[in-house]
């Protein structure tokens, strides 16, 4: 009964022009720490409702609806000798609940569950063609005009026949529905950002340019409604990597040290010259890494070694990961301009139609030694014509970059092989690279030469209106590209007529 006895349970009891909420946090009373949840639900993001659009309006259109489950948590029961732990107290008043309230670890696995049995049950009873997703407690659905009454009336049936509760002013139906906060146009298949959103975020944009040291709650705010704004537009992704390398960017403090503390923080640091356990100094908690002791720059256990204890004091520098600032270099200040310009002068809209897929084979590979790299890949048309590119140079830890170049040097040849007046096409590809894969599929990379590349892939896609959707091959499967990136002497197995060499310069350039 600890929990019920706890009195630090931080409550939030109202929200700016919306009703009061109960949230309770858990955390503090170690609950959250001690929940064990057996598996993890993913919540649909909008790229899932993009992925289900026809690729054409279609002659009988479809219009949406969406219902809101009210006090979805509190649907779900809590077991008589569980209820303590969920317990809070408020001016010396104890308070224990019967249901499951908003903020506890266990809340939303225990509705997602009920959540994804109703949702299974909807799709049975609504067996013509439709789309039906739940984020949490607000689902989305997409029906053909003429059926969609019928299916609504059905849905809505069955939410009242098992008496879940319905929150109906939050309910809607039309061409037009609100979901997540995008705006979804049924009967244009477009997605819209509402002006409010993007208000909210050049007002947020507008106040973390002004200052060259942020809180980190708010970088990490502003990133996060930025990350959510790219998952339609993932060709803007590379403008985030300044900003998450600013989010690592933690301030240093000089502290002057003795030569017994310097003992002590010597004994305490690992090899990569981070604190294994808090010392007897505010400054110095566990897991703060030492970058700077005199004039040397730190980075492992042996360099601090080395360090000579000249005078009575040493001064050290000290970064530590629960500073409250983060540091603006002028590269994170610039891409935060870029997005105040982006948002504020381009319409947040976004055609979700289905590009037409090419049936074509392309496949690529790279391949680094000390000295060497080699680039290789060919495209495979129904003709059964293959075009390859075949260049040398070196990098060889640079192995994703190369991989990633490769298969631009793929859409580079297919877009020079497809009309120009055209609609916008998805070009399959495969690569034997995990990095290389991934990199093209979350839009951004820490790591500075994939990411310059990466930069000249998506923006190459975006200019040419082509979407590469590079897919996992296993190496032993890829073992044509792999020979044509390692031909270098060899004679090759097609006519020089039926070889293409991609001008690497001006792509990288552009």
């Amino acid at each position: 009964e600890s929990a019920l006895l706890h009195d630090r349970t931080r409550l939030l009891l109202s929200r700016v022009g919306r009703s009061p909420r109960l949230v309770v946090d858990s955390s503090i009373s170690g609950v959250t720490s001690s929940s064990v949840i057996p598996n993890h639900v993913s919540n649909p993001r909008i790229e899932d409702v993009s992925g289900c659009a026809p690729s054409f309006v279609p002659s009988d259109p479809w219009m949406g609806a969406s219902i809101d489950v009210k006090k979805a948590h509190r649907r779900m029961k809590i077991a008589q000798h569980e209820r303590a732990l969920l317990a809070f107290s408020f001016r010396g008043r104890y308070f224990v609940s019967n249901c499951l309230n908003f903020g506890a670890r266990a809340s939303s696995w225990y509705w997602a569950r009920l959540a994804g049995a109703i949702h299974r049950v909807t799709h049975y009873i609504i067996f013509l063609k439709h789309f039906l997703w739940v984020y949490v407690d607000d689902w989305l659905a997409g029906f053909r005009k003429s059926t969609a009454p019928l299916h609504v009336s059905l849905w809505v049936m069955l939410l009242l026949c098992i008496n879940l509760p319905i929150s109906w002013s939050k309910c809607s139906i039309g061409d037009q529905i609100t979901w997540i906060g995008w705006r979804i146009s049924f009967d244009s298949w477009t997605v819209e950002l509402p002006d409010e959103k993007i208000h909210r975020i050049l007002d947020q944009l507008a106040s973390v340019c002004k200052q060259k040291r942020v809180k980190v709650k708010d970088l990490e705010s502003i990133i996060g409604r930025l990350l959510w704004l790219t998952g339609l537009w993932r060709l803007l992704r590379p403008l985030l990597q300044p900003l998450y390398a600013a989010l690592r960017d933690i301030p240093c403090t000089i502290v002057a040290v003795s030569p017994q503390l310097w003992t002590q923080i010597l004994d305490a640091c690992g090899d990569s010259g981070r604190l294994q356990r808090s010392l007897n100094h505010a400054s110095f908690p566990e897991g703060a890494r030492l970058t700077r002791a005199g004039n040397t720059a730190i980075s492992s256990l042996a360099q601090l070694k080395r360090v000579p204890f000249i005078k009575r004091r040493l001064w050290v520098s000290i970064q530590d990961s629960d500073h409250p600032l983060r540091c603006l270099s002028p590269l994170s200040i610039a891409a935060l301009h870029s997005w105040s310009a982006i948002l504020s002068s381009t319409p947040c809209v976004c055609n979700i139609k289905q590009a037409p897929l090419l049936h074509l084979v392309a496949e690529a590979d790279a391949f680094a030694d000390e000295d060497m790299c080699g680039l290789g890949g060919y495209i495979q048309w129904p003709s059964v014509k293959q075009f390859f590119p075949s260049l040398d140079g070196s990098l060889q830890p640079h192995i994703c970059a190369l991989e990633l170049l490769a298969q631009y040097c793929l859409l580079g040849m297919a877009s020079e092989m497809v009309p120009r007046a055209r609609h916008q096409l998805t070009i399959p590809m495969r690569s034997d690279n995990s990095g290389a894969e991934l990199a093209s599929v979350k839009g951004m990379s820490s790591v500075k030469i994939l990411g310059e590349v990466l930069l000249a892939f998506l923006d190459f896609q975006r200019r040419n209106g082509l979407h590469a959707s590079v897919e996992h091959i296993p190496g032993y499967r890829n073992d044509l590209a792999d020979e044509l990136s390692r031909l270098r002497d060899a004679f090759s197995p097609l006519p020089e007529c039926d070889r293409m060499h991609p001008p690497l310069h001006f792509l990288l350039r552009s």
